[in-house]
């Protein structure tokens, strides 16, 4: 077997503007190296195709690097024509 990977993900809207979104994922390789990864999301529409979103992601398990797991937060802003 090359690996195995698990995921489940949920997004529901609190009201006509504003939704929430989270997803779970577990990663095994070939060598029984295992990640397990959260993300979680806030977005809001502004109107006029503008939204402003606030995410969030964790990592942890057997990552590459001295920094590959922890925490960390993202925000911004998004616009579709």
């Amino acid at each position: 077997s090359d690996g195995n990977v698990l995921s489940a993900s949920y997004t529901m809207a609190l009201d006509a503007d504003t939704s929430v979104s989270a997803g779970w994922q577990s990663m095994k390789d070939a060598d029984s190296d295992s990640t397990t990864q959260f993300d979680f999301v806030i977005s809001r529409s502004l109107g006029g195709g503008a939204s402003v979103y606030v995410d969030m992601r964790t990592l942890s398990g057997d990552t590459d690097g001295d920094n590959g797991g922890g925490t960390s937060f993202g925000f911004g802003t998004s616009v579709s024509f």
